[in-house]
């Protein structure tokens, strides 16, 4: 987000890079019950007593905990790499307990975390954390919304929109709201055609 530059006379300094990616707020308020079924997507649950993840709809199905949060740090790692700013966090791959500590995070907040998962082999095609923003006029909010690469290009990421859909549909919010960074140009298109609009640059203050 900022660049050091040389001024006559040799001294430097650092200037805000106005053509690096910003960190936008979208908004869609097309919130409708989309009329297809979501059989295949799943609400995950984790049990703190044995430290397990499971499908709520089916407790004896145990989600491949390693695979999830693997997956959350690619997330995680991606969006940084799209920022073109600092590293405000980075997970490495063999950081085990890193990846625990997010993913747990996600769980034993209010927020939803809806997987599709691949059959009952236990790894997951993909997720999307929804969770209620604001109290008074309550919205939709998509915190992290990530498809596994070996199912990409296959509806997946769009399917998981829908459903928010109705999830803010049965909550009676009024909209949904995500962050994308510009250079993500995939995600920015799928959002836009999804009826996501941008709102605000929140770059700053991300």
């Amino acid at each position: 987000m900022y660049k050091l530059i040389t001024f006559e006379g040799g001294s430097q300094g650092i200037i805000k890079d106005p053509n690096s990616p910003k960190l936008l707020k979208m908004r869609c308020s097309q919130v409708q019950y989309p009329k297809i079924k979501f059989d295949d997507i799943k609400t995950l649950k984790f049990d703190t007593t044995c430290g397990k993840c499971y499908i709520e709809q089916n407790p004896d199905q145990i989600i491949d905990f390693k695979t999830l949060a693997d997956m959350y740090a690619e997330f995680i790692n991606g969006e940084n790499d799209r920022s073109g700013g600092v590293k405000s966090l980075r997970v490495d791959q063999d950081d085990e307990s890193m990846k625990a500590m997010l993913i747990v995070g996600i769980l034993v907040r209010d927020d939803g975390l809806y997987i599709i998962p691949d059959g009952d082999t236990g790894f997951v095609k993909g997720f999307m954390s929804f969770s209620q923003k604001g109290k008074n006029k309550p919205i939709g909010l998509i915190s992290n919304l990530y498809v596994n690469p070996k199912y990409r290009n296959s509806r997946i990421g769009s399917h998981l929109l829908d459903y928010a859909n109705v999830l803010a549909s049965t909550n009676n919010f009024n909209s949904v709201e995500l962050k994308c960074w510009s250079s993500n140009k995939i995600a920015f298109d799928i959002y836009t055609s999804r009826g996501f609009k941008v709102v605000e640059d929140v770059t700053e203050t991300k």
